[in-house]
Order: C-alpha cells, then sequence, then structure tokens
C-alpha cells in the first residue's frame, strides 16, 4: 500500500536471494504494528497527541464505532520471538508473522488512550467500511503535503511548550503521517498459527492490557506528562 511496506518486501526478497544463490541461514520474522518502552511511533504517538488534546481548550474527542481490526505486538515479544527463532534450525527458510493473539479494533486503542490521557469522548460516529474505502483515499488526494507539513510544525511547537512545562525528556515529536490513514480503511489481521506451532508463549497477548503497561512506563520515564484528571 505504501513505501514503508515495498521496503519491506524489498528486503525480503533480498533476503531470499541470497539465501538460494548463497546459501545464506536465515529466516524472516514479520512483527506487526510494535509498541511498547522506547517506541517513538504509531502507539505512542498516539498518547502523545491525545496528552496535548487533554490540556487544550475543548478536551474532547470525536469516537468512531466499531471500525476495521488491527493486530499488533508488544516489543518484548518481537525480542523473545526472535531469540526462538535463533535456536531452531528448522526455521530456516520460512518466514513467521509475529503479532499478538487478540486483533483489536481501532476504535477500542483510541478509546484507550483517551482514557488514560483524561480526555472526555464525545460524539460517536458509526463506521462504514464502504464510505472509509471511497474517502480515505480521497482524503489522501485532497490534502496536499504543504498543509500536513503546516499542521505537524502546530503539533510540534505544542508539543516543545509542554514538555518544558512539564519537563519532559525530549524523545518525541507528536506528527501525523500520510501513510497512517491507509491501515483505516479494512482489517489488518495476520495468521499466527506458525509461531504457535514453534510453541511460542506470548509475555503480552493481549494489545490493551500491554498498552496500559506501556503507558505507565511512558509517565514514569518523563516521555509523555501525568494523565488529566477530571474528578
Amino acid at each position: 500500500k505504501n513505501d514503508y511496506e515495498l521496503t519491506k518486501k524489498l528486503g525480503e526478497d533480498k533476503v531470499w536471494s541470497y539465501q538460494r544463490t548463497v546459501g545464506l541461514p536465515a529466516t524472516i520474522l514479520r512483527p506487526g504494528p510494535i509498541y511498547g518502552p522506547r517506541s517513538k511511533y504509531t502507539h505512542t504517538l498516539l498518547f502523545a497527541t491525545q496528552s496535548l488534546l487533554a490540556r487544550s481548550k475543548k478536551p474532547v474527542a470525536l469516537r468512531i464505532s466499531d471500525g476495521p481490526y488491527c493486530h499488533h505486538v508488544h516489543v518484548h515479544d518481537v525480542a523473545r520471538a526472535a531469540v526462538l527463532l535463533m535456536q531452531l534450525p528448522r526455521t530456516i527458510g520460512n518466514a513467521y508473522n509475529c503479532c499478538d493473539q487478540t486483533p483489536v479494533k481501532w476504535s477500542k486503542l483510541f478509546d484507550l488512550s483517551a482514557e488514560l490521557s483524561g480526555v472526555e469522548i464525545g460524539r460517536s460516529f458509526p463506521w462504514n467500511r464502504h464510505l472509509a474505502k471511497m474517502v480515505i483515499p480521497l482524503l489522501d488526494k485532497l490534502v496536499p503535503q504543504k498543509k500536513l507539513n503546516q499542521l505537524n510544525e502546530h503539533l510540534k511547537q505544542e508539543w516543545q511548550a509542554l514538555s518544558e512545562d512539564q519537563e519532559l525528556r525530549p524523545a518525541l515529536r507528536p506528527r501525523i503521517e500520510r501513510d497512517t490513514l491507509g491501515y483505516l480503511r479494512g482489517d489488518h489481521v495476520y495468521d499466527i498459527s506458525s509461531l504457535e506451532e514453534l510453541g511460542f508463549n506470548w509475555k503480552y497477548p493481549n494489545t490493551l492490557d500491554g498498552l496500559r503497561d506501556t503507558y505507565r512506563w511512558l509517565v514514569e520515564n518523563r516521555w509523555i506528562p501525568t494523565p488529566v484528571n477530571r474528578n
């Protein structure tokens, strides 16, 4: 769907090529969206932007009910899966999807982020899969990169001000990436049976539980501010 995914495919092709030509003893590990301590991407950026929203003049998030599913995986389980594969010679020449055992809807992930950050949930809109497939590509075409750059510059400035006020570590740069919209068009759920058949046991089998632990780590290590208490 995008250049990022294309680079992954080209990387795999090169590995398989070396395996055929020179006998490279390689195994492919394919993680889903990775979250956890020290991550600077998707899930952590969502927490950061929600922290900004929680402190805005209108700390209310619109809610999309239902929506597509997506697989995720904790960084600890990615590392543990890599160690397991390196210990099993029979895995050479194979590829293994690495995701946890509970695909979740993006709406549930957004709800959790709002809850943890202290953002109120506002009006709820129903998800329409067919409409999303039409509207999201249209938005991608209609929103010029210049406008997206301006929005991200605004987020950068707001985050810098919040970081100075809350004495946060300069680890993050909240932004909206164009390619992210594509993952909201439909389900992204992957077959993990090959990893299960190797006897792999997940430390974080449930995405929402793992994200709660990740949020606590981010707050304790001053990557994001403490949540807003609205009681």
